[in-house]
């Protein structure tokens, strides 16, 4: 677990996401929190949700596998193209 910077690289972010972590992120002026959605036992990720403006905004990624997750949109660009441009508070 880390808390606030910026990435050293994309490893790590992918690393989270493989250790099933809730990603908490600014970018562009905005707080992102990116975090798994749990099978009905509660043991492993079956999907991934991104949401902002304190949850009234949420984006269902139908995905687990960290390249497919970051794929998803934030701006019109894949998250996986701004990873350096994003201000983590907490992955």
């Amino acid at each position: 677990m880390e808390i606030a910077g910026k990435l050293k690289s994309i490893s790590d972010l992918k690393d989270s996401i493989d250790m099933q972590m809730e990603i908490e992120f600014k970018l562009n002026k905005k707080t992102y929190l990116l975090e798994p959605i749990y099978d009905s036992s509660g043991s492993y990720a079956i999907a991934w949700e991104l949401s902002t403006d304190a949850g009234r905004t949420t984006n269902k990624i139908n995905a687990t596998d960290p390249d497919e997750v970051l794929n998803v949109q934030v701006d019109q660009k894949k998250l996986k193209d701004q990873w350096k441009d994003m201000d983590m508070i907490f992955y």
